[in-house]
């Protein structure tokens, strides 16, 4: 392939990549169970992958250790690997890592006149980040939640390019003490990458029933805007008497002005073990879906 076909296809998968992922969006792509109830991070306990969701909620974690594992299919062959360590060993503290791997796949390369040169291209990229959640109030009627993670991206095209990010959170929990309601959740999420001018923010409204959590939740990016609208629920549709055996149902609905997507998901959690799967219609790939496998001590 010369040199002006090589050019000429580089660009045009960048422009691909950046019409799925524009700006802000790669610190923002759905990932772990969260795809199940509509992308929806602000409210939605999502255990040591909080870190990349709600950090603050890396202070309520239920267990002193959780090691998890979730891989995401997005279209073809692109696939996003995640791997979270999390502990709340300490007093109202919870910190926790996650690595990440996203790759394209080896797409084969074609030159102007549509004929296969022989060559091959991937794009990935990699992802580390370290998150902290604190709880700054809790009483019994009340909990509030602060939470911070830094992010360190590795690009691979033909050059390395790294750059980083932040993830902000704040959840704050109301509590009753009656038979319907349990729990009222408001969580704001705000995310930025370096290279981007944008900010993303979510905002979430979450209810907690004695069975199930409904939720709801809006995001925008500032200043481009790109508005969407998010109602989910998870439902406990098993559960044993000591608690040890846990079956849920996960389902979410995504809309704006030009779009909607549908997702749903399902949970089994025995004794320590935890295992997902979450899948959803999106407006490029046509669907997405993933499987997560926990550990918690």
């Amino acid at each position: 392939m010369n040199r002006i076909n090589k050019l000429l296809f580089i660009t045009l998968l960048l422009i691909y990549f950046n019409r799925i992922y524009p700006d802000t969006s790669t610190i923002n792509i759905p990932t772990c169970k969260t795809i199940g109830l509509a992308n929806e991070v602000s409210t939605v306990d999502n255990s040591g992958f909080s870190i990349i969701t709600n950090p603050s909620l890396l202070s309520d974690l239920k267990n002193f250790y959780s090691f998890e594992y979730a891989k995401i299919f997005y279209y073809s062959k692109t696939t996003y690997d995640l791997l979270s360590i999390a502990s709340n060993t300490f007093n109202k503290i919870g910190i926790g890592l996650v690595f990440g791997r996203f790759s394209s796949g080896e797409i084969q390369i074609r030159n102007i006149d549509g004929i296969l040169t022989g060559e091959s291209f991937e794009y990935m990229y990699s992802m580390f980040s370290l998150g902290v959640g604190v709880k700054l109030i809790d009483d019994i009627y009340q909990t509030f939640q602060a939470g911070f993670s830094g992010y360190t991206f590795l690009e691979k095209i033909y050059s390395d390019k790294i750059y980083f990010g932040f993830n902000n959170g704040v959840a704050y929990d109301l509590k009753f003490k009656n038979k319907f309601l349990k729990l009222l959740r408001i969580g704001i999420v705000i995310k930025k990458l370096s290279i981007s001018k944008n900010f993303v923010y979510n905002i979430g409204l979450g209810l907690k029933l004695p069975e199930s959590m409904l939720m709801v939740g809006y995001e925008d990016i500032f200043p481009e805007g790109a508005t969407k609208y998010r109602i989910s629920s998870s439902f406990n549709v098993y559960t044993s008497k000591d608690f040890k055996k846990v079956l849920k149902l996960n389902l979410g609905y995504v809309f704006n002005s030009d779009v909607y997507n549908i997702s749903s998901g399902i949970e089994l959690e025995v004794y320590n073990f935890l295992i997902s799967y979450s899948y959803s219609t999106h407006k490029y790939l046509s669907s997405i879906s993933a499987i997560q496998i926990s550990f918690l001590y």
